[in-house]
């Protein structure tokens, strides 16, 4: 597999640049998404982290007919601004 397209199998997570990992409780990838992120804080990089509880992979397809997913649409814009300002 290319790292390319899983980081997660990087040897070296240094110098990576600023993320925010976003996930769903219900998702195949939520896990991978919390590692990402706590390797590159513990290389010395800066990564943002939500997970969504109870939504699934996909679930922002919803978010213009639920509130659930439109709130976290909100949390996720928020945290890419967030993201943003850490430079």
């Amino acid at each position: 597999m290319e790292p390319l397209f899983y980081p997660l199998l990087l040897d070296d997570f240094s110098g990576l640049p600023t993320c925010c990992a976003i996930s769903a409780d219900i998702d195949p990838l939520c896990d991978d998404a919390d590692a990402y992120a706590q390797k590159l804080q513990q290389a010395g990089g800066k990564a943002g982290r939500i997970n969504e509880p109870g939504l699934v992979h996909g679930y922002l397809r919803a978010r213009h007919c639920s509130d659930k997913t439109k709130r976290s649409f909100e949390r996720i814009c928020q945290g890419l601004v967030d993201v943003a300002q850490f430079r």
